[in-house]
């Protein structure tokens, strides 16, 4: 049996400010990592000189690299599954629809031979209808109706396939040119991103430009 605990350590506020720090430059990193291997195609070795320069160590440039191809050998899995469910959801949804398009035409045939009959069993002007016309409309209005509900779920279902078709289409060539997006962080966390909707309680990248551990930010102004 595995038991999960966590922990919450008070830290001093100098050593929660170089955590911060610290962290925010790992994640700078990270993200720089990614875009000279798999952005601008760079070599491992182009990478790594690229990132010594800008400041980090020997291991540190050598743990992000080798996050960065992780990361990326495990979306060219998780795309080539992809690629296999939306294959399989593709001849599914086109085998049910062939179903559906041949109980169509089995119940257009139904509606046209009720139709026929209907006519044939018409009562005259002036005259009562009898029980077969009524039991033969009876039947037509249940045939209408069950025709007009599997006309309009294949409807349905082609703006479904053809939507799938479309993303398998992107993702093919997606595949073949070798593009694969990564987002660093969640969906929550990119909707904290500074800008113009919060720039009250959020802090510019640029304030934080310069900044030390135990220090106040500096805002920095750019003029021409």
């Amino acid at each position: 049996m595995l038991h999960t605990f966590e922990t919450r350590l008070n830290l001093p506020p100098e050593f929660a400010a170089l955590l911060a720090v610290n962290s925010e430059r790992w994640s700078w990193g990270a993200r720089k990592a990614w875009s000279l291997l798999y952005r601008q195609n760079l070599t491992r070795a182009t990478a790594y000189a690229t990132l010594t320069r800008e400041g980090f160590t020997s291991h540190q440039v050598n743990s992000m690299l080798t996050q960065a191809e992780m990361r990326h050998a495990g979306l060219v899995e998780l795309k080539k599954y992809e690629r296999g469910q939306l294959e399989l959801a593709i001849q599914r949804r086109e085998r049910a629809l062939a179903d559906k398009g041949k109980k169509i035409q089995a119940l257009s045939k139904r509606q046209a031979k009720l139709r026929a009959q209907r006519n044939k069993v018409a009562p005259k002007p002036g005259k009562a209808r009898s029980n077969r016309y009524l039991t033969t409309l009876a039947r037509l209005r249940e045939v209408d109706t069950e025709l007009k509900f599997c006309r309009n779920w294949v409807a349905q279902k082609e703006r479904v396939l053809t939507a799938k078709r479309g993303k398998l289409s992107s993702l093919l060539i997606a595949i073949d040119e070798g593009r694969y997006s990564l987002c660093f962080g969640s969906k929550k966390l990119l909707q904290q991103r500074p800008g113009e909707h919060n720039t009250e309680t959020t802090r510019s990248p640029l304030s934080r430009i310069g900044t030390r551990p135990g220090t106040q930010p500096e805002t920095v102004r750019s003029g021409r």
